[in-house]
């Protein structure tokens, strides 16, 4: 986990999201990480979603 935070800081840092404010980041878009993001925006929350791979698998 420590080596996918090395290699996302970066892209974070480019993308400005150091300077943006979420109540929750879930790590890992897992079926469960999905739920979880979904379920809490639809609660209200400012979520984000990192996912370490190339991308979601359907």
């Amino acid at each position: 986990m420590l080596t996918a935070l090395r290699i996302f800081f970066p892209f974070i840092l480019s993308l400005g999201l150091t300077y943006a404010q979420y109540d929750l980041v879930v790590y890992g878009a897992t079926p469960q990480g999905v739920t979880a993001a979904v379920a809490a925006a639809q609660e209200g929350l400012k979520v984000l979603l990192l996912e370490p791979g190339r991308g979601v698998a359907p």
